[in-house]
């Protein structure tokens, strides 16, 4: 049975920083949304690694496409069909000699077949930042900025329905990874370890050795990480985002908002992330 980490979160939510950080581990294969890797077989010769390399050029992905079955890759809206899911990840597990396979797939539909657990065992990380955050980060226009805040209620909301109390369940914020690192990679890296009843070797960050070089799909940040942490606090700042804005944000998350323990105002949420002196 394959053995899996899904980061569940709506996008702009820190998942490709915690996926870097899981590739760390040696047993750990840091895929990003493994459902895009149909550009393997449709954009190789255009998209670069996380290393910098060429997709088509790459030893890795080669002798991966070469035990999946060449060109042989059934394509569906440009995802990976489920049927081939599964030989995907054998063949990455085995090029790349991990354990687990990390996945920060955003898509419902892929979501549902990782799930199986009749051919994969997952371990679930629900990973939620403050839905005002993820907001500004989207960069839409008044009106649609609504919309990405109710779907972000919603998700986080449906998420945290359907696995709670599921030992192959963590959730954990994004403003924890960033202020509390040590302690909350502690605590993922303990779950993680047993649930699969591992034993998970931690090496320094190096982007020459970490498996994220492999990945192509995911946040851009996976080209300028350099292993610091930083917290984005734009959204807290009155240019960035005016009281009108957050209030009918605040409105529309609530039900998420107090489920996930953010403040209400953001005097308050200055105060409780360190950013007082933010105007």
């Amino acid at each position: 049975m394959l053995k899996i980490i899904h980061i569940s979160s709506s996008g702009k939510s820190g998942s490709t920083l915690l996926n870097i950080i899981l590739g760390n581990y040696r047993e750990i294969f840091a895929g990003a949304e493994l459902f895009r890797y149909s550009r393997l077989w449709t954009r190789a010769e255009v998209i670069k690694c996380a290393s910098g390399e060429l997709a088509s050029a790459s030893d890795f992905w080669t002798k991966v496409k070469k035990a999946i079955g060449g060109e042989n890759m059934h394509i569906v809206e440009d995802e990976v069909h489920p049927q081939h899911v599964p030989a995907l990840m054998h063949a990455i597990l085995r090029e790349s000699g991990a354990e687990i396979v990390c996945d920060t797939s955003k898509s419902r539909k892929y979501s549902r077949v990782i799930y199986d657990r009749q051919h994969y065992d997952p371990f679930v990380i629900h990973l939620v930042r403050d839905g005002r955050a993820v907001v500004l980060s989207a960069n839409q226009p008044f009106w649609p900025s609504l919309k990405v805040g109710v779907i972000w209620c919603i998700a986080n909301i449906q998420t945290k329905i359907k696995h709670r109390g599921k030992k192959n369940y963590l959730c954990l914020s994004y403003e924890d990874l960033v202020f509390n690192r040590d302690s909350t990679i502690k605590e993922i890296e303990s779950r993680i370890a047993s649930y699969f009843k591992l034993d998970l070797t931690l090496l320094p960050y190096d982007k020459k050795t970490n498996t994220y070089r492999h990945a192509f799909a995911g946040n851009r940040m996976r080209d300028s990480f350099d292993g610091v942490i930083k917290f984005d606090s734009r959204y807290l700042e009155r240019s960035q985002m005016g009281k009108m804005h957050w209030g009918f944000l605040t409105i529309i998350m609530l039900p998420a908002i107090i489920a996930f323990g953010y403040p209400l105002g953001k005097e308050a949420c200055k105060v409780a992330f360190g950013c007082s002196g933010t105007e």
